[in-house]
């Protein structure tokens, strides 16, 4: 076996590990967009459906970002900055985004070194 082959082996194990880790930053990004939504406050809805989510890859760089606030919820910063106790709906409140990727991160960070390990087993 050459040198070439080797390196070529570790080249696509690399692939594969990115792939991997990418699927799992989206899973993990979907699933922040979902449990912040559900503690999002609504009033007109429009800060709710302004929640996206996009994921990045940049060199090897990959990046999952949710994120809130559109030309129709400009105040997005603000309802999740400053506590209020006037919200409309039960469960609701600031913080909409912070509070769950808080509670979720240890099983974010679990399912993206499982998808690492699930290649170099």
């Amino acid at each position: 076996m050459a040198i070439e082959d080797v390196l070529r082996g570790l080249d696509n194990i690399v692939d594969n590990i990115e792939n991997k880790v990418e699927i799992a930053i989206y899973e993990c990004s979907a699933d922040l967009l979902r449990e912040s939504n559900m503690v999002c406050p609504i009033d007109s809805s429009d800060l709710r459906k302004s929640g996206k989510l996009k994921v990045e890859k940049e060199s090897r760089e990959i990046v999952g970002t949710v994120s809130y606030g559109d030309a129709r919820a400009t105040y997005a910063e603000v309802v999740h900055e400053v506590r209020s106790e006037n919200y409309s709906e039960g469960g609701t409140g600031w913080k909409y985004l912070e509070n769950p990727l808080k509670e979720k991160s240890n099983l974010y960070q679990a399912k993206i070194k499982n998808a690492v390990e699930e290649v170099i087993r």
